[in-house]
């Protein structure tokens, strides 16, 4: 019997042990889980009040009210462009930069496989413009704009041109977002 009774105490000892430390986990884990929501909550807080901080309530720029005026000319092209009955995919523009005194833009537009369209290229600044154009090359997936290579003397000036291309074909329409090109003469 002393045995029994031996093992009747080690058992309910270690029961204790074990109860005590799974309640100690659980304390720590809401302690921390309580932290962490706290912290999200501070730094959110911060981060409100930071771009509440960052608002620029003055009059807007011409450079801002020139891209503002882009962007509503692009929208009404794309709105009359779409009454013609098109499919109307996305031009992406993956290299325009200037290279030794030349400025060199790659295009594709993505789910285009036609022949027969055009691409034409458009730089912007201010209210001088720059605009060449190249044809289109069907592939297998996309329809490659050809590159074109302008050289940097043909340019009206130097600074930043913002960069739109457009894609035309009998069946598709496509238009660019902006792309800003620093130009150096």
């Amino acid at each position: 019997m002393k045995k029994t009774a031996k093992n009747k105490k080690r058992g309910i000892k270690s029961r204790k042990i074990i109860l005590v430390s799974v309640c100690g986990v659980v304390l720590v884990g809401g302690g921390v889980f309580a932290s962490l929501l706290l912290m999200d909550h501070l730094r959110q807080k911060q981060n409100d009040e930071t771009s509440a901080q960052n608002i620029n309530y003055e009059s807007p720029t011409d450079e801002q009210i020139e891209a503002g005026q882009n962007i509503k000319a692009e929208n009404a092209q794309k709105n009359e462009q779409e009454e013609i009955g098109k499919t109307e995919r996305e031009i992406f523009i993956t290299d325009a930069s200037q290279y030794d005194g030349e400025v060199e833009v790659r295009a594709f537009i993505e789910g285009a496989t036609e022949g027969g369209g055009s691409c034409v290229f458009s730089f912007a600044n201010g209210s001088q413009t720059l605009t060449r154009s190249s044809e289109a090359v069907p592939g297998a997936a996309v329809t490659t704009c050809s590159t074109i290579t302008v050289p940097a003397s043909e340019f009206p000036a130097s600074g930043s041109y913002v960069l739109t291309i457009s894609y035309n074909s009998e069946n598709v329409t496509a238009i660019s977002d902006g792309y800003t090109v620093e130009v150096k003469k």
